[in-house]
């Protein structure tokens, strides 16, 4: 019995991560109505968080993308 593979899998994944995250972004943007994720505010950032942390949430992978966007933002300060 051969072992299962799936070569190149973290590209795949990368890919998926990227959609998500733009997905997330894109859906910000236009919620707040702003231009540029860096825009959002620090009372937004922390709803963005309280939704994120929202336990019927846990599993989601758009908060997934969310808070990936968080953290780029705490990098940038």
């Amino acid at each position: 019995m051969s072992t299962f593979e799936w070569p190149l899998m973290d590209e795949w994944e990368e890919e998926i991560r990227n959609k998500v995250r733009d997905e997330a972004a894109e859906y910000l943007l236009e919620y707040y109505n702003i231009q540029n994720v860096d825009e959002l505010t620090k009372d937004q950032v922390s709803a963005i968080r309280n939704f994120i942390d929202n336990p019927d949430n846990k599993y989601s992978l758009m908060c997934q993308g969310l808070a990936n966007i968080i953290m780029w933002l705490e990098d940038l300060e």
